[in-house]
């Protein structure tokens, strides 16, 4: 049955010393998951720079990632059905190149981890979802053992425990993912109850967390590992490294996202240089994950990618080549298999599921 997945797809439109940008801002793309075949649906171009999109209860959050003085969370309402964004606010970032979105478990709070300088955002949520009230502002410390890349802190992604109760912070300039409690009326503390030490000068990256809530997975962009933590009432307990990369891997690589498939099972990470999705599986009697392979992408420097909800599609953001790229998810072993042809959409850097829409269903 043919099924269309409609995408938001945030690119850059301002380069970066680590990206040539030609892309447009947002744009809306709908995927038929029976052909692979993409097709444009609309554009918004009134954003630079949307690194990274979070899409929730209506609403689409989007970062500029600019510098200090420009860098911007904007808050739209989102309608998918008529690929259409309305601004509803835009607050600054209060640090420089902000590159992830994230939310407590109440969506009380925003987070909001600013690559560049080091800071994470805590913004309260009112009870349409957006931003008010003053921030809680992190400033952290510290440096690593590659000169080139942790000359400071680089604060690159946040994920709230599900009790609510702490937020993890991976932190690429320190090697370092810090948990702090999630204290007060929408506010964070200010110093970390717990930090766990990735290997120096791997730059931890992303993160993902199991089902059950008990095991946390990191991956490092030089390290270009997924490193796993049991997490327990005492602390965590660290159970190991896997390399995300094949073995004779012949090409220079960099970790970019990790993420869960919706069955719990598999996990997957992507390689920028590799050009390669690596598949886990988490389903093992130690608990660390066991790599099961890595699929070409089929495009240069995929930056992020997303996970159907039905666990049956991935989409891939190829930041180089400047194309957005399918693949078919087997549902019992996780292998990916090329669907339809690449897509072609100037500087893709991160994609958003908005719906799922068949032949029964008139809206998403």
């Amino acid at each position: 049955m043919t099924q269309t997945l409609r995408l938001i797809i945030g690119s850059y439109t301002h380069s970066l010393p680590h990206v040539e940008a030609r892309g447009e801002g947002i744009s809306f793309v709908d995927l038929d998951t029976a052909t692979g075949r993409f097709s444009l649906v609309a554009t918004h171009a009134a954003i630079r720079n949307p690194s990274y999109l979070a899409l929730d209860r209506g609403l689409l959050y989007a970062v500029e990632e600019l510098g200090a003085d420009e860098a911007t969370l904007t808050v739209f309402a989102c309608d998918t059905s008529a690929a259409r964004l309305t601004q509803r606010a835009k607050v600054p970032a209060h640090g420089a190149w902000p590159c992830h979105i994230g939310f407590d478990p109440g969506r009380a709070r925003l987070f909001l981890s600013n690559y560049l300088d080091g800071s994470f955002v805590t913004w309260p949520l009112d009870g349409q979802g957006l931003p008010h009230g003053t921030p809680t502002v992190l400033r952290r410390t510290g440096h690593g053992p590659n000169p080139d890349r942790q000359d400071g802190p680089h604060t690159h992604f946040a994920l709230a425990m599900p009790d609510g109760a702490h937020v993890w912070i991976c932190d690429a300039g320190t090697d370092e993912i810090a948990r702090y409690g999630l204290t007060g009326p929408n506010a964070v503390a200010a110093t970390p109850d717990l930090v766990l030490q990735a290997p120096p000068g791997s730059l931890p990256r992303h993160m993902a967390l199991s089902h059950d809530g008990m095991r946390l997975f990191v991956v490092s962009e030089l390290g270009n590992l997924v490193s796993t933590w049991q997490i327990g009432p005492s602390g965590a307990e660290l159970l190991g490294h896997v390399p995300t990369l094949a073995p004779g891997h012949a090409v220079p690589s960099s970790s970019a996202a990790i993420r869960l498939h919706p069955n719990g099972r598999f996990l997957c990470s992507s390689n920028r240089g590799d050009d390669s999705i690596a598949v886990f599986d988490t389903a093992t009697a130690t608990g660390l994950p066991a790599f099961l392979g890595t699929f070409a992408t089929r495009g240069r420097t995929p930056r992020e990618f997303a996970i159907s909800d039905d666990g049956g599609t991935m989409v891939i953001a190829n930041q180089d080549s400047h194309a957005l790229t399918a693949l078919r998810i087997a549902p019992q072993t996780g292998a990916l298999y090329p669907l339809g042809e690449p897509f072609a959409i100037g500087s893709p850097v991160c994609v958003a599921i908005a719906c799922t829409s068949r032949p029964t269903a008139s809206i998403c």
